[in-house]
């Protein structure tokens, strides 16, 4: 009997001891701090209004960056139309002068492809460092590497080749690139 009343009177006071740190301003912040939640209806708007601002910031920046890509892969169809008015002879290029025409679509790719991304990052479309060089080198090896494997495997280019898809995206992904890499 003795034991139960000594159980009951140590939960009595751990349980107004509780009370009394529920009670304090100290503990009731820091439990608001770990769970997270709110201390009014006003931070509660707050936290609210900036969780939104944030989900808002992201989409329009992932919505930004699809816009400038696709910006890109089309210019590199408009720049190559745009050189090949100017060279006599360029569609029967794939078949009689492939080297040529991998130097002509290389280039005019990767020229394509920075010249749009030189554009959203001057309009600050995008929040990206400069790298001018590096964006440049890196959108010629995006271009090159999948046109010269394709010119050894196959020797030769036929319409509807799918190396100028990967050609077009390579460029893209080394223009890109450029701002991954960071020196130390």
């Amino acid at each position: 009997m003795h034991e139960e009343t000594l159980s009951g009177f140590m939960q009595d006071a751990l349980g107004k001891i509780g009370a009394v740190f529920r009670k304090c301003k100290f503990f009731q912040e820091h439990k608001r701090l770990q769970t997270g939640l709110p201390r009014d209806l006003k931070d509660a708007n707050i936290m609210q209004k900036e969780i939104t601002m944030a989900e808002g910031k992201s989409f329009t920046r992932t919505i930004t960056y699809l816009g400038v890509i696709i910006l890109q892969l089309i210019m590199t169809q408009v720049v190559t139309f745009l050189v090949t008015l100017f060279v006599p002879d360029a569609e029967t290029f794939p078949q009689t002068n492939p080297i040529p025409f991998t130097i002509l679509v290389g280039l005019t790719f990767a020229a394509g492809v920075f010249f749009a991304g030189w554009l959203a990052i001057k309009l600050r479309w995008l929040p990206l460092k400069s790298k001018y060089p590096a964006r440049l080198a890196g959108a010629l090896i995006g271009a090159f590497l999948p046109l010269i494997t394709s010119l050894i495997v196959f020797r030769t280019y036929e319409a509807g080749n799918p190396v100028f898809w990967f050609t077009a995206l390579g460029s893209v992904l080394g223009f890109y690139a450029a701002g991954w890499v960071e020196r130390k």
